[in-house]
């Protein structure tokens, strides 16, 4: 069973580095990447991948660059479709985009920074917002898709799909280098 990284949010005290890990607010990305961005998409998370070398003794993710989530949406509804949008980078970001999610279709709780603790978690394939491990009661395939990403709204400060009982899981695909074929899923309790 593949380790976890939990993630602990919580709201910057003071100033901050922008490029820093985070949940929400404005992302920090590196120039090309403004091109590649397209209107429908939300902003969810940008991990500083040095800040979770240490934690992630398996090496299944590169120990340099940026890792950033961000998805497409029809509406602000958690069980509409959303289509997952991972990339990543080694080059340092640079561009700030102000007010990203303000015309997302999603109403609630993404424009506010929320700042990231690491630790190893206790369980792999325990419930909260994680970085890899296994995903959290995981019926249907055996073994699970490759574990990106999970996020508990319960486990969140944030409004964001705070009227979903489930979870999120952003799944890697076969292109384990740039993370370009990365899967949404949601499961609802």
């Amino acid at each position: 069973m593949a380790n976890a990284i939990r993630m602990k949010l919580h709201k910057p005290q003071g100033k901050y580095d922008p490029a820093q890990s985070k949940f929400f607010g404005d992302p920090v990305i590196p120039v090309w990447m403004k091109e590649e961005i397209e209107d429908d998409e939300v902003f969810l998370a940008q991990i500083k991948l040095s800040d979770i070398a240490h934690l992630d003794t398996e090496n299944i993710l590169p120990h340099e660059g940026w890792l950033y989530f961000f998805f497409r949406a029809e509406d602000g509804s958690a069980w509409t479709r959303k289509e997952a949008v991972v990339r990543y980078s080694k080059d340092e970001p640079s561009v700030v985009i102000d007010k990203f999610n303000e015309a997302s279709p999603i109403p609630e709780g993404l424009n506010e920074t929320w700042l990231i603790d690491f630790e190893m978690a206790e369980e792999a394939n325990g419930l909260g917002i994680k970085l890899l491990g296994e995903p959290f009661d995981w019926n249907y395939a055996d073994p699970a898709p490759q574990l990106l990403l999970q996020y508990d709204p319960l486990d969140s400060p944030s409004e964001f799909l705070s009227e979903m009982d489930g979870v999120v899981y952003f799944f890697a695909g076969k292109d384990r280098e740039k993370f370009t074929d990365a899967v949404w899923h949601a499961e609802y309790s």
